[in-house]
């Protein structure tokens, strides 16, 4: 058996500590995110692209001097 940790049992949208929604009754594998209706792959996946450009000016900014 798999350990689960408290990151396996939060939301992955980027910033977000509430827990995810629990598996279907009807089964299936369990959702990644919470209940959060803005919380889904395409609002995170815009979140992480946005992080990623702001990390990058971040760091060519602090090397241009």
């Amino acid at each position: 058996m798999t350990e689960t940790t408290d990151e396996d049992e939060t939301c992955i949208f980027p910033g977000c500590d509430r827990p995810r929604v629990p598996r279907h009754e009807l089964g299936g594998p369990r959702p990644h995110f919470c209940d959060l209706e803005e919380h889904n792959a395409a609002s995170t996946h815009r979140a992480r692209q946005a992080t990623d450009v702001e990390e990058d000016a971040a760091s060519t900014g602090s090397q241009a001097g």
